[in-house]
């Protein structure tokens, strides 16, 4: 439960603190003192989107805290969540949760001191507090949502059909948007794969050795088609390394033996003889080469001209898909396998229509399961309506199911759910979102709270003014529903019903006070004595009567009349 809240600079709350109790709290109040404010400031205290448009001017941040006493039935919910994020533990069941946001839009949160995620609020937040606003009503004015209340009162076994059906509506749609792309795109695929085929087998036919081989041929190019002046240059060289007149090798080895004699006549000349030594033998080895050269070099016209066509070839594939040798064979391995790819069962038509009914039978098949389970539910939720309508003056209404199975695979399964209505006797039952009133739809999804209620293992119930467009007994009613719902949840509700803020076990004031030029709400538990003159004001307005003070005590003598103040046991 919700024992207490701390808000700071919060929309026109400068600084509220506030201690909550089991059972049924009221919070009354006029309108536009800030009850709605209260909610928004607990909303984003679960997790709720936030916004710098709550933070209090002329302040930088605006602070939310609560505690909550863990109970029993949320304990081990709480606690695996705690776990599972890290978190600390709880300290004797109490839950600290606090949230900053700044006007810089940054949001801060913090789990039993410890910061995390926002995620993580909202994860907890569901399993501690269930909030009823206008979203509610308007999920149940929306009938493709009633497939989703009649699953939420259904069993484990609904939920495990439905999540069964979901995972092979997924396969099925994944696999019918992938076929019509390939149906679509077919001659795309085809005219894909021609050009990708003859590029391959452009580059194939070519037989490429390897990344460098183009360089090669351009070097052997070079030296053939400079053969004429290579064959000059080399017998020049040789005529000067061997010829009689110009023979330079001989003469230095003459000048080496006798660099040896001086060397050995004095060690001061052993570096001219090393060096004499060197030039020595370093032409000895420049002759045999240019003789090796000569001997070797020849000009093969056939061989040349195969060596152009090769390169032409190669460069022809460069100015393709090169710029380099390189390139061409890595375009040449992503392509062959985006080819290849073509030939997948990704693209295989008949693969994709025989998954495409293969999931259409398991879809029948579930779907029809699921369709007679929720049969089975959807008379179990008629009558815990109708018993809870009958509480809330609505014994003559009748409430009905209406589930149509259909050829189509939806969403939520093959079933087509309205919730029906007759609100009097003898009228046609009609679908709800068609004809209940404003008065009839808060009755309606009370009911529905309070069933979905019992089942769920959140501790707090708040409402917001679900009592909007009903007065008198009705609202009398509907506080005696939340009163019965408190004897095992924390209930707040925000009420314009003197009737419900009278039944209520505690009454907080909201009120917006000026000074300074600012504005400023406050919110202050009343006593019996208060409670009276506030109830006094719901029924006459600003100018209170004998007569409604008189009728506001009356409704307070009434709850105490009929033992609504009974000792509760709470099982929060």
């Amino acid at each position: 439960m919700l024992a207490k809240l701390d808000i700071q600079n919060f929309a026109i709350i400068k600084d509220l603190k506030v201690d909550f109790t089991t059972g049924f709290t009221a919070l009354i109040g006029e309108t536009g003192a800030g009850k709605s404010i209260l909610i928004d400031a607990l909303a984003i205290l679960l997790g709720s989107r936030a916004s710098t448009d709550f933070i209090r001017t002329g302040s930088k941040s605006s602070t939310v805290t609560g505690q909550f006493e863990v109970g029993e039935t949320t304990l081990p919910l709480i606690k695996q969540d705690l776990a599972n994020y890290g978190l600390p533990e709880l300290d004797d069941q109490t839950l600290l949760v606090q949230r900053e946001i700044t006007t810089k839009g940054r949001n801060t949160v913090r789990v039993n001191g410890q910061l995390t995620t926002i995620n993580v609020l909202a994860s907890l937040g569901q399993k501690l507090v269930d909030i009823h606003g206008q979203s509610d009503q308007q999920i149940l004015m929306d009938e493709t949502a009633h497939v989703t209340l009649l699953d939420r009162f259904g069993d484990t076994a609904i939920r495990q059909l439905l999540a069964d059906y979901q995972t092979h509506y997924r396969s099925f749609n994944e696999a019918k948007k992938h076929l019509n792309q390939v149906t679509k795109n077919v001659q795309e695929i085809a005219q894909k794969k021609d050009i990708l085929t003859f590029q391959l087998n452009e580059i194939a036919e070519v037989k490429i050795e390897d990344a460098t081989e183009d360089e090669r041929i351009d070097d052997e190019l070079t030296r053939l088609d400079n053969y004429q002046k290579i064959l000059e240059t080399a017998n020049s060289i040789q005529a000067i390394l061997e010829s009689e007149d110009q023979n330079v090798v001989d003469p230095v080895g003459v000048a080496m033996n006798d660099a040896v004699s001086l060397a050995n006549l004095s060690h001061e000349y052993q570096g001219l003889a090393d060096s004499l030594n060197d030039a020595y033998y370093a032409l000895d080895d420049a002759r045999a080469r240019v003789q090796d050269l000569l001997d070797t070099l020849d000009f093969d016209e056939e061989h040349y001209q195969f060596l152009l066509e090769r390169s032409s070839q190669l460069n022809i594939l460069k100015k393709k898909y090169g710029p380099t040798l390189a390139d061409v064979l890595s375009f040449y391995d992503r392509n062959a396998q985006e080819l290849a790819g073509f030939n997948d069962s990704d693209y295989d038509v008949q693969q994709l229509d025989k998954l495409i009914k293969q999931e259409e039978k398991y879809l029948n098949e579930i779907g029809t399961k699921l369709h007679s389970a929720r049969v089975k539910v959807a008379q179990q939720l008629e009558q815990e309506i109708k018993h809870q309508l009958r509480d809330l003056y609505m014994e003559k209404a009748d409430f009905a199911v209406s589930i149509v199975q259909t050829d189509n695979f939806l969403t939520n399964g093959l079933d087509e759910i309205k919730f029906l209505i007759s609100p009097n006797p003898g009228e046609e039952l009609k679908p709800l979102v068609k004809i209940a009133s404003g008065g009839e739809q808060s009755r309606i999804m009370l009911a529905l709270k309070v069933i979905f209620g019992q089942l769920s293992a959140v501790q707090t119930m708040m409402f917001d003014e679900i009592d909007t467009g009903v007065s008198g007994r009705v609202a009398a009613a509907i506080g005696q529903k939340m009163l019965e719902l408190s004897k095992t949840k924390q209930v707040l509700t925000i009420t314009h019903a003197p009737q419900v803020a009278a039944i209520a076990d505690q009454r907080f004031l909201i009120a917006k006070t000026i000074a300074n030029n600012q504005t400023y709400t406050e919110l202050d538990l009343l006593d019996d004595s208060s409670s009276v003159q506030a109830i006094a004001k719901m029924i006459a307005g600003n100018k209170v009567t004998e007569s409604a003070l008189k009728n506001a005590a009356d409704l307070l003598a009434q709850k105490k009349l009929n033992n609504y103040q009974t000792e509760k046991v709470h099982n929060y």
